[in-house]
C-alpha cells in the first residue's frame, strides 16, 4: 500500500541568503538553494520534492516524522509549485503533498523610471519637465520599467512619501495622498 499522503506536508521553506527566514507559501526568496522542511508517514520512507514534474531533490523520512532538503542543483529566477512524494521502501508511492509556491528572485529588479510627472491645477495644467515649478502640491508620478506585481517605493528628499504597485503592463502611477513641500 502507499504511504498515506494525507501525512505528508511541506511544511516550511526557510531562506538563509541575506535577508534569513522562512518563506510563507506564495512569497518571494533570494535564495536559490532553500531550505524545504516537511512530514512524512513513515520513517526511512523517501520524500521526491518535484516542481511541476521536475524533480528538485530527495530526502529520508527521520525516526520523528520530518525530513529536509536543499535543491540539488540552484533554481534559477522564477515561480516553483512545489509537492512532495513519499515512497516505502517496496516502491509503493503516495499522491502529492499540498503545494507550496515560491518565487525565486535572485537578480535585482531593474530601477523604475520616472517617465513623467502630471500637473492638474490650473492655471497650467500640463507635463513638467525637469526644472519646472509647479503650483500642484500634489502631482502625478508615473513611470515605468517596474516588474508586474511589484511596489514602487516613492520618496521625497530622502523621506517615503508612498507606495504604489507596478501594474501588468510595467507601467505605475502614483499621486501623494498628502502635500509635497
Amino acid at each position: 500500500t502507499a504511504p498515506d499522503a494525507s501525512k505528508l506536508a511541506i511544511t516550511e521553506v526557510y531562506d538563509d541568503v541575506n535577508t534569513a527566514g522562512v518563506i510563507a507559501s506564495g512569497e518571494e526568496t533570494d535564495d536559490n538553494r532553500p531550505l524545504i522542511k516537511g512530514t512524512g508517514a513513515e520513517a526511512g520512507n523517501t520524500i521526491t520534492v518535484y516542481s511541476g514534474d521536475k524533480v528538485i531533490g530527495t530526502a529520508t523520512v527521520q525516526a520523528d516524522g520530518t525530513w529536509s532538503l536543499e535543491p540539488t542543483t540552484p533554481l534559477p529566477d522564477g515561480r516553483y509549485t512545489l509537492t512532495a512524494k513519499e515512497t516505502d521502501g517496496v516502491g509503493n508511492v503516495s499522491g502529492p503533498s499540498a503545494e507550496y509556491v515560491i518565487n525565486v528572485a535572485t537578480v535585482p529588479p531593474q530601477a523604475p523610471t520616472l517617465d513623467t510627472v502630471y500637473d492638474d491645477v490650473a492655471p497650467h495644467a500640463d507635463y513638467l519637465q525637469k526644472g519646472d515649478v509647479t503650483n500642484d502640491t500634489t502631482p502625478t508620478l508615473s513611470g515605468s520599467s517596474g516588474v508586474a506585481g511589484g511596489t514602487i517605493s516613492i520618496y521625497d528628499n530622502g523621506h517615503l512619501i508612498g507606495t504604489t504597485t507596478v501594474g501588468s503592463n510595467g507601467s505605475w502611477s502614483f499621486t501623494p495622498d498628502t502635500a509635497l513641500a
